[in-house]
């Protein structure tokens, strides 16, 4: 083998440092961000001094910002060749002159032209001249892609990521997911508003499907509602985007020109939606008729769900029909469920506002533990596999997969284990994609978190006895505030008993929607793989699974054209799927330029990190920060730290103490889950997987949403605490 030796002359620089074409920090593609030290580089990348920071427009002779560092420490290189540490030296001045930044700025945007990306580069001056030093891509920047950018200089947009918001999920969605919630995206908009295109265009519309992630154009909706009436919308799901939308100034935000297709668009929003609201109107006065009816529907769904898997239709034409049905059945059946929860329940917090704490603590509880929601149900049922799989559950769990696959278990867990997997084997993360195989598909994943239920149940806090607790504590909660109520009026009494009937006998179906159509994209999912298998019989693919790097419209040219080959399209949507796929912070709210927005800073002790609560209680215990729910093990009691939540982390937040998340709010699934079970919970702490580390104790107040880094000696003293000793 052959060896090149490089040799590189050390460069005695007077300033050095890096200099950045894109804002890491920000993810703006607009801003140039430079750091600059004395003397060599070194101290800066080696984090020996904290440098000079420049912030620049990315054109024109604009200085956004300028912060003078410490800058500690220095390396000087001496004419004998040896380096020279000095403290202190100069510490207060600033290291470059206005026009050496812009020289800076330029060469960076010249070597980002070079290689087609944004880059770091670090550079060195000596003597007045620029040198650079080296260029390598920013790895980290949050991609938007190309068609939802405005150019240079053109105003810019807002968008809101519906697949972190709605659906509580990281990463991207494969190219065929991508397709399917294309689909999804435009039929439910479409049956919104009535126009086809408004789902499907992000620019001329409002929202689109895009490299794996779903956006809504914010700017374009401001053309047709406020910015406060969106952000009520959204605000369920994450009160920081709330937050955000809640503070733009439409003057600033709005698209210049009114799109085409949102003309008339209220009008004809609320023609579309006239039966959802009279439905809604239905369940107001008889919650427990619109209940029946809601279940009895749900047979003819899957009745009808069922004739379309018997019909003979190409993949396309089969994805399209069991799209617009699925969403025909939320919008028609099941959508008024939660307009009816959601308002009985802001009622009943209205109506306690200016009572005593300890009266509002109790109106807190009545959605909690209430019957008939699917997910609920799906821990209740693991919890059942974790009490009949016995000792059994402490085995090694690839033993323990064995067992069940040779049916050696008890005839309880087995029967259990089938009932499970045949009606919930097709959750779990990242569940709207079809390419995701469910619980199904990753037994050991369910197998860890049997075990650590029946952990929790030898102690007596199982799943199943937080839930008996939590409908106890309902219950008493509710005779409790009726006591109260009759002390304000008959009218008020009555007011109260009818608001609390609806969230009891409707709030728990509020999961439905996501249940069956996360049902549907399991079906999409065994369509896929036939179409994938003939592919694959054909040469056209490598293997069936490789259909997932095919959009819908592909594979299905492929099936119609046997002698299409397909691989070097797979491997391109493979290659553009897992740069997508790699970020794992996407943020819920970012501009055409990728700049991420925040909302405004709330202000918070020393030692506390503020956010939103959304469960309330208070709850210590050492953090567990997860990036995947089969990453590692959560122990009874452990603060789960995590980005965003879908059904996917529901056995895993039944063992935690506390649950802190990125991304959040009242409505979104994590929230639901941690107010059925009583555990405090707190959203919209930007970064939060980042902030705290394993081990880390903290205490988090679901009521105010504070988290609060707790001291040495503050601790509970154990290891590993009561989950259920809780306020």
């Amino acid at each position: 083998p052959q060896m090149a030796v490089i040799i590189q002359e050390l460069i005695a620089a007077d300033v050095s440092g890096i200099a950045f074409s894109a804002n890491p920090i920000t993810n703006s593609r607009e801003e140039i961000v430079i750091n600059a030290g004395w003397g060599l580089g070194e101290s800066i990348v080696s984090g020996q001094t904290s440098p000079d920071e420049m912030v620049l427009a990315k054109r024109g002779s604009i200085v956004l910002s300028r912060m003078t560092g410490v800058k500690e420490t220095s390396l000087r290189l001496h004419p004998d060749g040896d380096l020279r540490k000095r403290h202190g030296y100069r510490s207060d001045e600033f290291c470059l002159e206005d026009g050496d930044a812009f020289a800076l700025r330029d060469l960076a945007l010249g070597a980002e032209e070079l290689y087609g990306c944004p880059v770091d580069i670090e550079w060195a001056m000596r003597d007045g001249e620029i040198l650079l030093l080296q260029a390598r891509p920013i790895t980290t920047l949050i991609p938007l892609p190309e068609t939802l950018r405005t150019d240079e200089g053109a105003p810019k947009r807002m968008y809101l990521d519906l697949t972190l918001v709605e659906h509580g999920m990281q990463g991207a969605l494969s190219p065929l997911g991508s397709s399917w919630m294309d689909l999804i995206l435009g039929f439910t908009l479409e049956a919104l508003t009535g126009h086809p295109r408004i789902g499907r265009d992000a620019a001329r519309g409002i929202a689109q499907v895009v490299d794996g992630r779903m956006y809504l154009n914010v700017s374009n909706l401001l053309w047709t509602i406020n910015p406060e009436i969106i952000a009520f919308l959204f605000g369920g799901l994450d009160a920081s985007s709330a937050g955000v939308i809640r503070a733009a100034d439409p003057r600033k935000w709005r698209s210049p020109v009114r799109p085409p297709l949102l003309h008339g668009i209220r009008a004809a929003s609320l023609w579309q939606s006239r039966d959802l609201f009279l439905h809604a109107a239905h369940g107001f006065i008889s919650p427990e008729k619109i209940s029946r009816e809601c279940r009895a529907s749900a047979d003819v769904f899957m009745k009808a769900l069922e004739d379309l898997g018997r019909k003979d239709l190409p993949l396309t034409d089969y994805c399209e029909e069991a799209g617009r049905l699925v969403v025909w059945w939320v919008k028609e059946k099941t959508g008024s469920t939660l307009i009816n929860s959601e308002c009985a329940r802001m009622m009943i917090r209205r109506m306690f506002a200016g009572a005593p704490d300890e009266i509002r603590l109790l109106a807190d509880r009545l959605d909690r533990a209430l019957p008939n929601n699917r997910t609920t149900e799906m821990a209740l049922c693991l919890s059942r596999l974790s009490d009949c799989a016995g000792d059994a559950a402490f085995q090694d769990i690839v033993a323990l997969e064995e067992r069940i696959a040779r049916r050696e278990m008890p005839d309880a867990f087995m029967s259990e284990w089938t009932f499970f997997m045949e009606n919930y084997g097709f959750r779990g993360p990242r569940e709207i994609d079809p390419a995701s195989s469910g619980y199904a598909g990753h037994p050991r994943q369910i197998l860890a978190q049997v075990r650590t239920y029946a952990e929790a149940s030898r102690r007596g806090h199982g799943p199943t006895a937080r839930f008996e607790e939590e409908q106890r504590r309902r219950e008493e909660a509710y005779r409790l505030l009726r006591g109260f109520s009759r002390k304000k009026g008959r009218v008020w009494e009555k007011l109260f008993i009818r608001m609390y009937t609806i969230i009891d006998t409707l709030g728990g179906l509020r999961e439905d929607h996501k249940y069956y159509l996360v049902l549907v994209a399991s079906r999409v999912r065994r369509r896929a793989l036939a179409a994938g298998e003939l592919l694959a019989s054909r040469d056209q693919i490598s293997r069936a699974e490789d259909v997932f790097c095919l959009s819908l419209r592909e594979v299905q040219s492929a099936l119609d054209h046997p002698d299409q080959p397909m691989h070097a399209r797979v491997a391109k949507n493979r290659e553009r799927f897992r740069l997508m796929d790699r970020v794992c912070g996407y943020p819920p709210v970012i501009d055409s330029t990728g700049h991420i927005l925040h909302p405004p800073a709330e202000v918070a002790g020393s030692g506390e990190i503020c956010g939103y609560g959304v469960s309330a209680g208070i709850a210590r215990g050492p953090v567990r920060v997860i990036h995947h729910p089969a990453e590692k093990e959560l122990h009874p009691g452990d603060i789960l730290v995590i980005s965003a939540s879908d059904p996917g982390w529901t056995p895993l937040f039944l063992t935690a103490g506390g649950v802190v998340l990125e991304v959040g709010g009242l409505l979104q699934h994590g929230s639901i889950i941690a107010r059925e079970y009583g555990i405090p919970c707190v959203v919209g702490i930007s970064r939060a997987t980042t902030l705290f580390e394993d081990g880390q104790w903290v205490e988090i107040d679901g009521s105010s949403g504070v988290v609060r880094l707790l001291a040495p000696g503050e601790e509970n003293g154990n290891e590993h605490p009561d989950p259920m000793n809780r306020q």
